[in-house]
């Protein structure tokens, strides 16, 4: 069984699992690094907040999908352990009917009536996650993450169910690295390809000034971010 919590950034619950969801992200995050060797330094390197660039922490949102159940992930296990142990555990999850909202919970912080919290063992249920913050017009997606096949599907369109119901929002953006690889996923999602932004590496030691990014990102080489958006 799959139950998704929704919070603001401005959540205590997620302030208090700060170190637990760096992992989590870098988790996911390494995989394009270490395959492409482009992005050098890990996505979370300071805080969430400030790598994130959540500049607006109650108007910032992040959706986390949790399983009933204990996959036994250790700290130090990679995206593709986690993976495994994840399909291992959840064998015969059905997501292919997983459209009903009954299962998405909203946290107070984010306009719903209750506080959530996180379950015992938690990064041992995260199947993915992905955030949702204010981008002139309308939000921009970050911080997405899977580990679990069809999640991140899922993920995205329960998000975009709250964004436009929840918050009112019709337009979301994504910025993702050319280089990755990424944009056919997001046009899977009904995303739509508008342009592409040169990101050039400016220093001495790698590092890229640029204000689509946060500070202290390292690159091996100069690359480009694919902007796509999305009408709801």
């Amino acid at each position: 069984m799959l139950t998704y919590h929704i919070y603001s950034f401005e959540s205590n619950e997620l302030s208090k699992h700060e170190e637990l969801l760096t992992r989590i992200i870098n988790r996911g995050y390494n995989v394009p690094r270490f395959k492409y060797n482009i992005i050098l330094s890990p996505r979370i390197k300071n805080s969430i907040r400030e790598d994130l660039m959540i500049k607006y922490p109650n108007k910032s949102y992040l959706i986390l999908a949790f399983s009933d159940k204990d996959a036994n992930i250790d700290e130090t296990d990679n995206a593709s352990i986690a993976r495994e142990k994840f399909i291992h555990t959840n064998n015969g999850l059905d997501l292919l009917n997983d459209s009903s909202s009954s299962n998405v919970l909203i946290d107070k912080s984010a306009g719903g009536e209750n506080e959530l919290h996180f379950p015992i063992n938690a990064e041992s249920k995260i199947l993915g996650m992905c955030g949702l913050k204010p981008h002139d017009p309308g939000y921009e997606i970050t911080s997405f993450v899977s580990f679990y096949p069809r999640i991140g599907s899922n993920i995205i369109d329960k998000l975009e169910k709250f964004a436009k119901t929840s918050i009112g929002n019709e337009e979301i953006w994504v910025l993702a690295i050319s280089e990755h690889e990424l944009r056919e996923l997001y046009e899977k999602f009904g995303y739509v390809y508008k342009n592409k932004v040169l990101i050039s590496v400016t220093t001495n030691n790698g590092g890229c000034l640029d204000e689509k990014l946060e500070n202290d990102i390292e690159a091996s080489q100069d690359f480009h971010l694919d902007v796509l958006v999305k009408q709801l």
